[in-house]
């Protein structure tokens, strides 16, 4: 059993580094308080400050919403549906919960006259953070006081060692003092003093942009690689798809869901209703039963929920050809992903209002 070498090392360091970041966020608020963290949003939030009233649907998620839900093939359905929308993926690569709790309320804040509902992707809040990531200034944005306490309590129902775990909590403490002192902010605006150059890092975004990105065209392979990774993915989707479907809810080993993501969620779905922006959540077509979100419609503490994980109501998407990997779909599977959503989207705003009705 590891020992530490010194009585009581964990309180005095965690003190040693509260006390360091209070005196450097001090210190350095002074000097960056002009520097606000809208004035350097990349990507997605940059584009949706500059033309997001075009939208009145957007869906928010990871990567299984930004490779997975296609607007035009669910704003196409909509429409011949006889309720159009106009529709905005905001899926983002990695993305945790706390970092789709963090972009619904930069989306709500910004108040959009047009913005009647958000989509949003349900997951369980993973509160650890991979090594190359944890200076990355897209993690450190999420970082608020109230995401970090939630992010802290997280790992204690993670299987991990104590050392690991008092890590991971320092971690998101360090984040929420850098994004205190808006080092990112800092940093970006000292490199564009040195080059000269003051604009966005990511690419120009054309008027029809839609925010997705299919797996099929971004990730090209040699053929003979790729064969080797299909034949590799096609086997690890066929015994997931057994191991879904055989599987009895009295026999599933799902945890309950953590405090943290249960205070996520329903959090989400406050902030909607008090903006009057409605709100759906999406479990994805993903190879997990997720019976505690279930149970959380079936209760209505959530309302609107999707579910597209179930293998017999949605075979076509758990088919192995419209699959890219086990985690995503292909841009096949995209296609009915998103008209399957449109469906089930224009079936509950016919519910809720019979009035509109084609």
């Amino acid at each position: 059993m590891w020992r530490s070498s010194r009585a009581g090392s964990l309180p005095s360091d965690l003190l040693n580094v509260g006390v360091a970041l209070v005196a450097a966020m001090l210190t350095v608020h002074v000097v960056g308080a002009a520097l606000t963290e809208e004035s350097s949003l990349p990507g997605k939030f940059s584009y949706l400050r500059d033309r997001g009233d075009r939208f009145d649907v957007i869906f928010v998620g990871t990567s299984r919403t930004l490779y997975q839900v296609d607007p035009t093939h669910f704003d196409r359905r909509t429409a011949l549906l006889g309720l159009p929308t106009r529709s905005f993926n905001f899926g983002l690569v990695g993305g945790k919960l706390t970092e789709v709790d963090y972009t619904v309320r930069w989306v709500l804040d910004r108040e959009s006259e047009n913005l009647e509902w958000l989509v949003v992707e349900l997951n369980r809040l993973n509160p650890l953070t991979a090594e190359k990531n944890r200076n990355n200034d897209r993690v450190i944005r999420w970082h608020s006081l109230r995401r970090t306490l939630l992010a802290s309590i997280g790992p204690f129902g993670e299987h991990i060692g104590a050392i690991e775990r008092s890590q991971t909590i320092l971690d998101h403490w360090r984040q929420f003092g850098l994004r205190a002192l808006r080092v990112g902010s800092l940093a970006r605006a000292f490199e564009s003093s040195l080059s000269g150059n003051t604009t966005d890092p990511f690419p120009v975004y054309g008027s029809e942009y839609d925010g997705f990105v299919s797996l099929d065209a971004s990730r090209p392979h040699p053929a003979k690689r790729r064969n080797r990774e299909w034949k590799q993915a096609f086997e690890e989707i066929a015994k997931n798809h057994r191991r879904i479907t055989e599987t009895k809810p009295s026999e599933s080993d799902e945890p309950p869901l953590s405090f943290a993501t249960r205070n996520l969620v329903l959090g989400i779905q406050r902030a909607c209703a008090k903006r009057g922006v409605g709100i759906v959540f999406v479990i994805p077509p993903v190879f997990e039963r997720w019976d505690a979100f279930t149970k959380m419609g079936e209760r209505g503490e959530i309302e609107n929920l999707f579910s597209f994980n179930d293998p017999f109501a949605h075979p076509g998407l758990f088919n192995p050809r419209n699959r890219w990997n086990v985690g995503h779909l292909n841009a096949r599977g995209a296609k009915i992903y998103s008209r399957a959503l449109a469906e089930a989207f224009v079936e509950m705003r016919r519910v809720r209002s019979p009035s509109q009705s084609s």
